[in-house]
C-alpha cells in the first residue's frame, strides 16, 4: 500500500511540474513590408532628360526587417511589355531611357526573408523627344470595373481616365466584347464613361483608345466576368 501511495505522488509531482513554454508557442508570421508611395517622376509628367532619377518613399516593415525595393517600367499600364525591372536597397535610382516615348513605372518592396508588397500605384510620364509639337496622349486608366472583377448586375457603366501633356481634348474608341480582340462598338466618344449590357456566366474584354486632333494612344485590354 505504501508503495502505491508512493508512486501515485511521484506521477502528480511530474503532471504539475511547469511544462517548457517554448515548446508549445507558435512563432509570429512575418509580415510584408508596406507597399512604397511614388515621388518622381510625377503622375502624367513631362521628362526633358531621358536620364531619369526615379525616387519613391522609403518604407517601414512590421517586423523591422531589412528592405529592398523592385521598380518596373513599362511601355503600358498592365505591365506586359516590361523594359525594366530592376531592384535596390535605395529608394531612388537612375535609368535612361528612349526619347519621345510615354512610359508607366510602379515600385513594390521585399523584406530579408523575400515577402513581397502589393505594387504602388501606377505613375505615368513622358520623355521628351526632339522637335515634339504635340505629345501622344497617355493610355486610358480604367477606373472600372476592376481588371477580372465579377459583376452579378445585367448592364453596367463601363468607366476611365485619360490625361494629354498638351491639354488637348481627348476622344475615345471603346472595343467591347466577348473575343480577346473584343471588337469596336463606340467611336469618338466625348464622355470617360459608357453603358454595356451583359450576358450572366461570360467572360468580356474590353479596350478603350485616346486620340487628340493628330496622334492615339492604343489602350490596354481589360477583363471581367459575370456570374
Amino acid at each position: 500500500m505504501r508503495n502505491i501511495i508512493t508512486l501515485v505522488f511521484i506521477l502528480c509531482l511530474f503532471s504539475c511540474s511547469p511544462s517548457d513554454s517554448s515548446e508549445s508557442e507558435i512563432p509570429a508570421e512575418n509580415k510584408p513590408p508596406n507597399a512604397p508611395q511614388l515621388v518622381y517622376p510625377a503622375d502624367n509628367s513631362l521628362c526633358v532628360d531621358s536620364e531619369i532619377q526615379f525616387e519613391w518613399s522609403n518604407v517601414d516593415d512590421p517586423d523591422l526587417d531589412e528592405v529592398s525595393y523592385r521598380i518596373e517600367i513599362s511601355e503600358n499600364r498592365s505591365f506586359t511589355n516590361i523594359i525594366e525591372s530592376m531592384n535596390t536597397e535605395n529608394n531612388n535610382l537612375a535609368v535612361t531611357l528612349s526619347e519621345g516615348t510615354a512610359y508607366y513605372w510602379r515600385v513594390n518592396s521585399i523584406d530579408e526573408n523575400d515577402n513581397e508588397s502589393d505594387f504602388s500605384k501606377v505613375f505615368a510620364f513622358y520623355v521628351e523627344g526632339e522637335a515634339m509639337s504635340n505629345y501622344i496622349p497617355f493610355k486610358a486608366e480604367r477606373i472600372s470595373p476592376l481588371n477580372n472583377e465579377e459583376l452579378t448586375s445585367s448592364s453596367f457603366t463601363l468607366k476611365w481616365e485619360a490625361t494629354d501633356l498638351d491639354n488637348d481634348d481627348l476622344k475615345f474608341d471603346l472595343y467591347f466584347g466577348i473575343s480577346e480582340n473584343p471588337p469596336l462598338i463606340a467611336e469618338n466618344l466625348d464622355s470617360t464613361e459608357f453603358e454595356v449590357s451583359l450576358e450572366s456566366n461570360t467572360r468580356y474584354y474590353w479596350q478603350v483608345n485616346s486620340k487628340d486632333a493628330t496622334s492615339k494612344s492604343i489602350g490596354d485590354i481589360w477583363v471581367f466576368f459575370t456570374k
